[in-house]
């Protein structure tokens, strides 16, 4: 039902990745994702549970347990009681998972509702561009994943990745690239000339792939400058910057 969609969470944070690390948010994160990638932070989202979350206090808990699915009413009051008297304080809203765009008809209904509040910022493994452009008109922000086939371990999805950033062309995009002591250097070259090929002024990152008790893969300076200058030939902004969340004592 497309005014219904399967969630894990809601909750207030701080953006730990890319263009708009250290700004504060509301999470909603959407159950179910289309791949299985090895260095996954949320792999309990991959499936819908019974229940989901959210804390009525910013950052803090007990978090109150409702049944899947959510209705977009009740979403939209929830999201409400989360931020009352707060609105200002909050950069966007992050629609995150999972994979957000596998509810892309429920997207369709809720984000109008939702941005006559807040921006709204789409967190996505940038594989399903025909879902991305039925929501395209209705998202502020993207943050796209590319897929390194060595280092997520789920297949290559370079013509998804390529149509997915043309599809973005009006919204303001950026793309986040997990590399970990797997990584392959010359998928990293491909991926820096298939985005330069939409646009070489979209920023991209270089992230490090990092376990839950903040330890970065074994990658040391070298590698990760040489992964930067090989970006560098091809993109304008290019930069390396690790899950700061990781760091702190938040989610």
């Amino acid at each position: 039902m497309t005014d219904h969609a399967g969630l894990i969470e809601i909750f207030t944070s701080i953006q730990g990745e890319g263009r708009y690390a250290g700004v504060k948010q509301l999470f909603i994160r959407f159950a179910g994702c289309n791949l299985a990638c090895g260095f996954c932070d949320t792999p309990s989202s991959r499936v819908v549970p019974g229940m989901w979350a959210y804390e009525k206090a910013q950052g803090a808990g007990p978090a109150i347990l409702l049944p899947n699915p959510a209705s977009a009413t009740k979403l939209g009051r929830v999201v409400a009681e989360s931020t009352d008297g707060m609105e200002k304080t909050y950069h966007s809203v992050s629609i995150t998972g999972g994979e957000p765009l596998l509810q892309a008809d429920f997207l369709k209904e809720f984000l109008p509702v939702l941005k006559r509040r807040f921006p709204v910022h789409l967190e996505t493994n940038g594989t399903l561009p025909k879902a991305m452009a039925r929501v395209a008109g209705l998202v502020d922000f993207v943050s796209m994943d590319i897929k390194l086939p060595s280092v997520s371990g789920a297949g290559a999805f370079w013509k998804e990745h390529r149509d997915f950033l043309k599809v973005c062309s009006k919204v303001e995009t950026a793309v986040k690239i997990v590399v970990s002591d797997r990584v392959d250097t010359l998928e990293v070259s491909k991926a820096a000339i298939m985005i330069s090929g939409v646009s070489r002024n979209i920023p991209v990152f270089i992230q490090p792939a990092t376990s839950s008790d903040g330890r970065a893969s074994e990658l040391d300076t070298s590698t990760l400058l040489g992964i930067h200058d090989i970006c560098r030939k091809f993109l304008r902004n290019v930069r390396v910057l690790p899950q700061a969340h990781r760091f702190m004592s938040v989610k």
